[in-house]
C-alpha cells in the first residue's frame, strides 16, 4: 500500500438509486426524501425510506451503520422516522392504498 492511497469508501444507498459518500450527507438527503414523501402522502416512498434506513442498521458498510446511528440518535431525524413508522402503521390497519 502506497503512502497516498486511501481505503475505498463504499457508497451509502438511498431511495431512487441515489447514493452518498459520507454518512452525514446520507442522513441529510434521507431526511429530505422522507419529509417529502410524508408531506405528499406517498406511501410507497415512505416504505422505501424506512426500509433503507433499517437496512443501514446491519449493513457491512461502516458508513451506513454510522448513518443509521446518527438518524436514530434523536432530534428531528428520529422524530420523522417515528412519524413515518406511525404513518405506515395507520395505513396498514385501514387498508387504504395511496
Amino acid at each position: 500500500m502506497s503512502v497516498n492511497s486511501r481505503p475505498e469508501v463504499k457508497p451509502i444507498r438511498l431511495p431512487h438509486g441515489v447514493i452518498a459518500y459520507s454518512y452525514d450527507s446520507a442522513v441529510a438527503r434521507m431526511y429530505e426524501f422522507l419529509k417529502y414523501a410524508l408531506l405528499n402522502n406517498r406511501r410507497e416512498e415512505v416504505e422505501e425510506c424506512v426500509r433503507v434506513i433499517e437496512s443501514w442498521r446491519n449493513s457491512d458498510n461502516p458508513e451506513e451503520r454510522k448513518a443509521y446511528k446518527l438518524f436514530m440518535w434523536g432530534g428531528p431525524y428520529k422524530k420523522l422516522y417515528n412519524e413515518a413508522k406511525e404513518y405506515l402503521k395507520e395505513y396498514s390497519h385501514v387498508g387504504i392504498n395511496v
